[in-house]
């Protein structure tokens, strides 16, 4: 069976295997590194989920009883201010953006 000759920067070191450009792997190393770097986990411990979630269950028992973010998860709106890493002087105010409280 033919091969055919590839125009891509890769070359056939002659066991089989295909080197890539030194060039992909160096981005390929720089992208792994970035992401260590930006993948810190975001932890919060037990005392400030129990914050977190005596702050939110209080404003939202300030709702109207028929307003729609009555129905939010707290969990859920937990995991999102862990998500995009919220610090904890800002959770007041996400938490009222979350619910539309001005």
């Amino acid at each position: 069976m033919d091969e055919i000759a590839s125009d891509s920067e890769e070359e056939e070191d002659g066991t089989g295997i295909v080197e890539l450009d030194q060039s992909y792997v160096q981005i390929a190393a720089e992208q792994i590194e970035e992401r260590k770097v930006n993948k810190q986990p975001f932890v919060i411990d037990l005392k400030s989920k129990k914050d977190f979630y005596y702050l939110a269950v209080t404003l939202k028992l300030r709702l109207p009883r028929k307003h729609p973010a009555r129905l939010y998860i707290v969990s859920d709106i937990l995991d999102e201010c862990i998500r995009l890493k919220v610090p904890k002087e800002e959770w007041r105010e996400f938490i009222k953006d979350i619910f539309g409280i001005k």
